[in-house]
């Protein structure tokens, strides 16, 4: 830029420098002589924009974690306690194959309402919807009291508010817990949350035991009603405070999954409910053809071993992706099933009890955590419902599938679960090669960035 000062005077005034009159004739070229001194030309120096302020973070083992901590504990309990609802269908007079068909509409009952439960969550917040499934279970615990046949609309009408119940706690719970925490430790969170499950099988299996041994069949409904009563408390103080995102349009449910499409996640989860479902309806009359009385070998390890398993693994799916640990899991759990043939005695259930226990740990967080990330936090809710629908489904499938496979075996004259246990494995084995091979695109695309 240059700076010019003036020498002779200014033409405009007629004056010098020094204020004297200049002559009329004083050329005007010489009356605007300057010197001139360039400078180099300073420019403003650009302002750094402001560093946007960091969003707050949420402290996710706060007060409020460890009373849903709590909730999730009674609950799961409260579900253990039913462990040995086969003994309840056989106390009707019902066999394998009425047990397996009354679980699979519960379990289709509550599919059905897995959308609108997620739907719910998202529009009115984890906390109604959980407070209302913990009353709807406490509800169906009772009125399971009052049923006598077998064969009734009864029973299946309270096997369905009882599994939709349970799936809408689950989700709920998990919804909240995931929505307080960093998308990066999704997996951590959730797979915490989930080793209160874990007591709380471990308390449900040996209390059902005793229970059975000493008191007749209805203590165990009025057992899990007062657990789910005690998680009803816990999650009213554990979710006071839950925080309900900010309406926006919404989509329709199905335009959301073509949208953020969460993947063969889902077949995992398919795969998830279709395995781990199976021991917490037939464990019992399996151990029960092999005169073995109590099922404490099979859920004590089980719990012990998923327990550990989940905090020593807690953060594994964050580090090494949830592909490498579904497929891990996947694999365990065939393993388990297999382990169930050679099965005798109690104490052999050990073997199975530490696979599945294993593989428990490493797929619902890896699933729930993998599927959740696909979709924004106004959609969290629908996330989970969606991947305890997937999870409902592979028990849906499981149920009747299982029990029929008992009865033509019985029917032909071979060895019935045994052939249970390895055709499940067959078909476990099926979906773990159908998801190692559509999720394979997606790790190219990422090696390909």
């Amino acid at each position: 830029m240059a700076i010019r000062f003036g020498i002779l005077g200014s033409p405009a005034t007629g004056r010098g420098i020094m204020g004297e009159s200049l002559p009329a004739e004083f050329p005007a070229p010489m009356m605007r002589a300057t010197a001139s001194l360039d400078l180099p030309e300073v420019r403003p120096a650009r302002a750094k924009p402001a560093p946007r302020p960091k969003p707050p973070q949420t402290n996710a083992y706060d007060r409020n974690f460890w009373f849903s901590y709590a909730a999730n504990f009674f609950m799961v309990a409260a579900v253990s306690l039913l462990f040995r609802y086969s003994d309840f269908v056989a106390h009707l007079g019902g066999r394998e194959q009425h047990l397996g068909w009354i679980v699979g509409v519960g379990v289709l009952g509550s599919l059905s309402m897995r959308i609108f439960l997620g739907a719910g969550i998202d529009r009115y917040g984890p906390r109604i919807i959980w407070i209302a499934s913990l009353v709807g279970f406490v509800t169906s615990c009772l009125a399971q009291l009052l049923v006598t046949r077998v064969d009734g609309p009864a029973i299946y009408f309270w096997r369905i508010v009882y599994q939709t119940s349970i799936a809408g706690c689950y989700g709920a719970s998990i919804a909240y817990v995931s929505a307080r925490a960093p998308v990066e430790r999704l997996a951590e969170v959730v797979g915490t949350l989930g080793t209160s499950g874990f007591i709380g099988m471990q308390c449900g299996t040996l209390l059902t035991d005793f229970l059975s041994a000493h008191a007749p069949i209805w203590s165990l409904f009025c057992g899990a009603a007062t657990m789910g009563f005690a998680s009803l408390v816990c999650a009213m103080f554990g979710a006071r405070n839950a925080v309900r995102h900010p309406q926006h349009r919404r989509l329709p449910t199905l335009h959301v999954l073509r949208k953020y499409r969460p993947g063969p996640l889902l077949v995992v989860a398919a795969a998830m409910g279709f395995g781990l479902s199976l021991p917490t309806v037939f464990v019992r009359p399996f151990a029960a053809s092999i005169q073995v009385a109590s099922i404490s070998w099979f859920f004590s390890v089980y719990t012990i071993t998923a327990f550990g398993t989940r905090l020593a693994l807690r953060r594994i799916a964050d580090q090494y992706g949830t592909r490498t640990v579904a497929l891990c899991g996947l694999s365990s759990l065939i393993a388990g099933m297999l382990c169930f043939i050679p099965v005798t005695e109690g104490w052999h259930l050990i073997v199975p009890a530490l696979l599945i226990g294993a593989a428990h740990a490493m797929l619902f967080p890896a699933a729930t955590a993998g599927v959740s990330r696909a979709f924004p936090a106004r959609y969290r809710g629908l996330a989970t419902t969606l991947t305890m629908a997937m999870f409902d489904f592979g028990a849906f499938v499981v149920s009747p599938l299982a029990g029929g496979l008992l009865w033509l075996a019985e029917r032909n004259g071979v060895a019935a679960y045994p052939t249970m246990f390895a055709s499940v494995a067959a078909l476990l084995a099926i979906l773990a090669a159908a998801y190692a091979f559509s999720s394979r695109r997606g790790v190219a695309l990422l090696a390909a960035e």
